[in-house]
């Protein structure tokens, strides 16, 4: 099966350290044409974040973890990367 035209990226990090490369990745990853998801340029006052998030994880192609000290101890980015391991 031929990759899609756009993969759809989704970027997993820890706000407590990752919040200043997440923003440069997903610039450049869109600025290469592919549509990455990143949780400040799509979660909006309202939304139930954790449902918008398990979307995007799912309709993602590649989920893109940001490793960090921050993202092994948040639960938010071990949930997010084991729902990705689990789709596969």
């Amino acid at each position: 099966m031929a990759p899609p035209s756009n993969p759809r990226v989704f970027l997993s990090y820890a706000h407590k350290d990752g919040a200043s490369l997440a923003p440069r990745l997903h610039d450049d990853l869109t600025s290469e044409g592919l549509m990455a998801w990143l949780d400040r340029e799509r979660l909006t006052a309202g939304d139930v974040w954790r449902d918008e998030i398990e979307h995007a994880i799912d309709r993602a192609d590649v989920v893109l973890a940001l490793l960090s000290a921050g993202s092994y101890v948040s639960d938010v980015c071990r949930v997010e990367q084991r729902q990705a391991l689990e789709k596969g």
